[in-house]
């Protein structure tokens, strides 16, 4: 994966790690080429980038948001005695 600064902001990735950050364009075009010209590197940033993605699938969003609702809503279920989940997925 090749992204600019910009295009990666936001996101859990480094630089060298599971993308390359070019910010203008020789740097942008270099590093197409670079993947290009060598087999074992890209492969490294497409398994990198397969391991990133699979950590952001619905799934997985799915159950972290339901361990953020359950954190919001234990004093409330303290509060009034409820026992059961409030949410449920």
């Amino acid at each position: 994966m090749i992204s600019t600064s910009v295009g990666a902001e936001g996101l859990d990735v480094q630089n060298g790690r599971e993308l390359i950050l070019a910010d203008d364009p020789i740097d942008f075009a270099e590093a197409i080429c670079s993947l290009l010209r060598n087999h074992g590197l890209r492969r490294k940033y497409e398994e990198a980038a397969l391991a990133c993605a699979g950590q952001h699938d619905w799934f997985r969003v799915a159950k972290s948001f339901e361990a953020v609702l359950q954190r919001v809503l234990q004093p409330v279920r303290q509060r009034f005695s409820v026992d059961r989940p409030l949410v449920a997925v």
